[in-house]
């Protein structure tokens, strides 16, 4: 049966090990930059040769407490969408 949970500090070894193994396949790893320093990054799954022609909007959330993310994707033109006690949650149309 397939669960999802809240990861907890204790499974950031386990995490890590598999953050690994994806960076080691053939998924597409980014990182975001801001003045030349990594401030972050994901990972991102597609098929097919073209990078994203269909995408019309893209959406993404940065904890309530990610202060830093929340100036960053307002920055680069999202706008927030709505929000719960833990997540800001944001829209940008491109």
């Amino acid at each position: 049966m397939l669960t999802i949970e809240r990861a907890q500090l204790e499974d950031a070894e386990e995490i890590t090990k598999i953050k690994t193994v994806a960076f080691n396949k053939e998924i597409n790893t980014y990182i975001i930059l801001l003045d030349d320093c990594i401030i972050g990054g994901f990972f991102l799954y597609y098929e097919g040769d073209d990078i994203f022609p269909h995408v019309k909007e893209w959406k993404l959330s940065a904890s309530i407490f990610s202060v830093g993310n929340q100036h960053l994707y307002e920055k680069f033109g999202y706008i927030e969408t709505w929000r719960n006690d833990d997540e800001i949650f944001y829209s940008k149309t491109i």
